[in-house]
């Protein structure tokens, strides 16, 4: 038997990839939570957020 090896692996996507719900999953019963947004935005908040008490994707929300 091998023992068990685990390895992280990090991926980013372009700054400019926009990042939202998957539009065949949206309809009237079922509305985006959250904004489309640029992964370059979501960085930018990741590393602003240090000392605050909220997560990022607040940043994102839409209002219900």
């Amino acid at each position: 038997m091998y023992p068990r090896m685990s390895m992280a692996m990090f991926y980013g996507p372009n700054p400019d990839t926009i990042i939202g719900p998957i539009h065949e999953l949206i309809d009237e019963e079922h509305p985006p939570k959250y904004r489309n947004y640029r992964f370059s935005e979501f960085l930018a908040e990741f590393f602003n957020q240090e000392g605050k008490r909220r997560m990022v994707k607040e940043v994102f929300e839409l209002p219900h």
